[in-house]
């Protein structure tokens, strides 16, 4: 098998001496600030498959036209287009020239009161629906998918299910720390330090429905007080169920991606950290598909990549410039 996938030789991770352990390298990039800031954009809405709907904002650079290329960004659990990763990136694809539209998945961001269903970790068809809309609105354009975390799951997992016939226009994809066997991380949150990030993105999770609930916004009667603490509880109780799954073993089982990718058939760029403390890297070693390109470093936490200035780069987000060089190679194939 021929595979077109751009050769290039990303430079190494090296990590900012006081930030090298890997919990640092995830918490602390959430309040560093950044001078990498895009505009709002224009806020608009998608209708999806099931009559459900979901916003995005979309940004368009003055010298962008129809036929110049399009990229999507998927955020993370309980993130939104604000997430600062998002928004670093989004800012510096924008300075080169693409079009970018943030999906805000159902329930967060600008779709907390849109949406009346709620994200998980199989909502590939939502991603399907603004890619499809998008191709539709810009005949021509190419196309690339950056997801993030979760939205890297959800962002496998669609291009699995295009396997050998994605549309013409998707040409590219980057997924960062994408927890593609989702039991295997569940359970390595129940583990030492990573209960900090269980019962946080529990917490999470919890008040974002009851938020929901307040504003009378939300399609289930599932109850809503005395939330668990834990993730995999959590999914239990109201992730599966909510979205018609038997438990959380079974939404696990039908919505994570590790036994798929041999159906990948567009080139997709996988970063991933050995020390990431969320989505555990050993997943990772048996991937082997040819549409696959695994840029892997021993450090950087999950989504933290902060490094020394050693490769050359405007600023110390690692992982923002590497994503940036696989969108660049791709424009110039």
């Amino acid at each position: 098998m021929t595979v077109d996938i751009p050769d290039i030789e990303f430079p190494e991770y090296t990590p900012y001496p006081l930030c090298r352990n890997a919990h640092l390298q995830t918490v602390l990039p959430l309040f560093l600030p950044s001078r990498y800031k895009p505009p709002e954009g224009e806020k608009r809405r998608v209708e999806l498959e099931d009559g459900d709907a979901i916003v995005v904002r979309e940004n368009t650079p003055a010298s962008w036209k129809v036929g110049d290329r399009i990229i999507l960004l998927v955020h993370g659990l309980c993130g939104s287009h604000r997430s600062q990763y998002v928004m670093r990136v989004t800012a510096k694809l924008l300075e080169r020239g693409f079009k970018t539209i943030r999906i805000d998945m159902r329930g967060f961001g600008d779709s907390q009161n849109v949406s009346r269903g709620h994200m998980h970790a199989g909502r590939s068809d939502d991603v399907r629906s603004v890619l499809s809309e998008t191709i539709g609105r810009f005949e021509g354009s190419p196309v690339s998918v950056i997801g993030f975390s979760l939205g890297a799951n959800i962002t496998l997992k669609m291009l699995c299910e295009f396997s050998q016939d994605p549309p013409t226009q998707l040409d590219s994809s980057v997924v960062v720390a994408p927890p593609v066997d989702l039991l295997r991380c569940t359970l390595n949150l129940q583990k030492g330090l990573n209960r900090f990030y269980d019962s946080y993105f529990a917490k999470l999770l919890a008040r974002a429905v009851k938020s929901r609930r307040s504003s009378g916004n939300s399609f289930d009667d599932l109850p809503v007080e005395n939330f668990p603490k834990r993730l995999l509880e959590f999914d239990n109780q109201y992730t599966a169920p909510a979205n018609g799954f038997a438990d959380a073993k079974d939404y696990y089982a039908k919505c994570s991606t590790h036994q798929l990718l041999d159906r990948v058939s567009v080139p997709t760029l996988l970063i991933a950290a050995q020390d990431d403390p969320i989505v555990p890297y050993g997943m990772y070693e048996e991937i082997k598909s040819p549409y696959l390109k695994k840029l892997v470093s021993p450090g950087g936490g999950h989504l933290g990549f902060i490094a020394q200035k050693k490769s050359g780069d405007p600023d110390r987000r690692w992982m923002d410039w590497r994503i940036l060089e696989w969108i660049d190679k791709q424009t110039k194939c």
